[in-house]
This record gives C-alpha cells, structure tokens and sequence, in this order.
C-alpha cells in the first residue's frame, strides 16, 4: 500500500511513555477485574445477543404440520410397537434406535426449513470454494461483529444449542457433532483438514471486530478508514481461505495429508 494507493510521506508518531516500575499486586489485580469485566460486558453481551438471534432464525419458522408430515406415519409405527409390552427386548432396543435416529432426521428437516437456512443457501454458493456449506458460512457471519461469537454459534447451529463454554460436557459434545458432521444428504464430511485450515486462515486476517473499526473511526474522525480496513482485509482472508483450502484440497488427495 506504501507504494500504490498509500503514498506519501510517513506521519509523525509520539508517544510519551511513562517510566517503568514493578507493579503492586493491587494495581495489577484491579486491572484484571477492570479488563476481564470490560471483555464480559462488551464481547461477551455481543456473543450472547448474537447466540439467541442464530437461535431464533434456526428455529423459525417451525411449521410442524409442514415438515412432520413426511415422517407421521413411521413415526406412528415405531411408537405404537413401543408401547406393546410384549415386544421382544431386542426389536425394543432396535426400534428405540429407530426412533432416535428418526428425531435426528426430523431435527434436521425442521433446520433445514428455517430462516437461517434459507439465509445460508443463498451465501453458499459464495463460501462453497472455501469448502464451507451454508451452516459454517451463517457462522462466520454471525461473528462480523465479534469473532469470539463463531464458537457459540456454532454450537447453537451444529448442537442444537446444547453447548455451553464453561461446560467441559457440552464442549465434549460440540467437538462430537463437529467431528462427525457430513454435508447435507451424503455421508462427505464437512470438517476436514483443508476446512479447518481455511476457516483459521480467514478468521488470521479479516477484521472482525466491530469494537476495533468503532476506535479506527474515532481515532480517524472518519467511515472512509474504517470501511477501507474492512473492506480489504475481508478480502484478504477470502483469498487466503480459498488459496488454503483449495492447495491443502490437492496435497490430501494426492496422499501428501489426512482429511480429517
């Protein structure tokens, strides 16, 4: 940028600095609870907004008359021989099975007709050469305002918000439904190696943060920063999660890595 759009000479750069001396543990414990309360209120009200907003269009509209439909009359058989106390432990057992993997199947068509879905189909043929389907594409989204929302989301979407951060059970289960998530309508895992790089990749360098554009405006008194800024790094990151997953997509299908 130097050298193309940003030329011209260099702004001068002040800055006092204060002389240096060995912190009381009062001061540094202060600051911790100022910082740590700072993060709580402003990142961590952003990730609980945007958590109950992916979880309102993930549930919505939920027409149960609509989506159940196909599945009433399996779903009748299996519960009515359920209720047979007779019924051999055995086909107990295997028509439970049945019946879970039945819910499964039901969850998945209720996500499949909601907003957010109907919302992530339209953005993925955008993401889709990044190797991401419509589900990780809505949750990089949802993190624009703040990147630490991704995980959350992710949980509401892949775990049907079952996740919790500061349960190590609920964490057991996300990295499970994360681990075995397949694109939907095959049995082609979503999360591979490739996948995963190109989401590091973009999350490296976008400027995701809407806290860090607020102060680039303050401190330039203008949008047009903030906006360049923006702008070229997500750019930037598109490019480098395209570059990632599309050359580690060739190195592991030419044995040279793993795919999971």
């Amino acid at each position: 940028f130097r050298r193309t759009i940003l030329r011209g000479p260099s702004p001068p750069f002040l800055l006092e600095l204060p002389s240096y001396q060995w912190p009381t543990i009062r001061v540094v414990l202060h600051r911790v609870l100022q910082r740590g309360w700072v993060f709580i209120r402003t990142a961590g009200t952003m990730i609980l907004v945007v958590s109950i907003l992916v979880w309102a269009a993930l549930y919505y509209p939920h027409d149960a008359a609509v989506v159940e439909a196909p599945f009433a009359a399996e779903k009748a058989a299996l519960n009515e021989r359920l209720a047979d106390a007779d019924l051999p432990q055995a086909q107990r057992v295997e028509d439970e099975a049945s019946l879970a993997v039945l819910h499964g199947r039901i969850e998945a068509a209720y996500q499949h007709q909601s907003i957010l879905a109907r919302m992530g189909r339209a953005i993925e043929p955008v993401v889709k050469p990044l190797g991401w389907d419509w589900r990780i594409g809505c949750a990089v989204l949802a993190a624009f305002p703040a990147r630490e929302a991704v995980v959350a989301t992710l949980g509401v979407i892949f775990a049907g918000g079952e996740y919790e951060a500061d349960d190590p059970e609920g964490q057991t289960q996300l990295r499970a439904h994360l681990r075995h998530a397949t694109w939907e309508g095959t049995d082609r895992p979503l999360f591979t190696l490739p996948v995963a790089l190109s989401i590091l990749v973009f999350f490296a360098l976008c400027a995701q943060c809407a806290a860090t554009l607020a102060v680039i405006r303050r401190e330039t008194n203008s949008w047009r920063w903030p906006t360049f800024v923006f702008g070229y790094m997500t750019v930037l990151a598109y490019l480098g999660a395209l570059a990632t997953y599309q050359i580690g997509s060739c190195l592991v299908g030419g044995g040279l890595g793993t795919g999971g």
